[in-house]
């Protein structure tokens, strides 16, 4: 059983961009194939500050929580539990 999973790559914008991108874009890059909803995602995010939670919005209303961030420090750190 894994306790981690980290995941490294390098992107050509500054790190505040960066960042941006990741956490507010997040329903704008996230792949639909990898939601519970998948097509039929409305949306999905991340309540930007520790204790938010990362959800997933779909059909009829269905609202699923699929993970918790556990730390919040713009631009230099995220950390999410799945």
């Amino acid at each position: 059983m894994l306790d981690s999973i980290t995941q490294e790559m390098e992107i050509q914008r500054p790190i505040d961009q960066a960042f941006e991108l990741f956490t507010n874009g997040f329903g704008k890059w996230w792949p639909r194939e990898y939601s519970w909803s998948q097509a039929g995602m409305e949306s999905i995010g991340i309540e930007l500050k520790v204790g938010g939670r990362c959800t997933e919005i779909g059909p009829e209303g269905f609202q699923f929580d699929w993970g918790r961030v556990l730390e919040w420090s713009p631009p230099e750190r995220l950390t999410i539990t799945w």
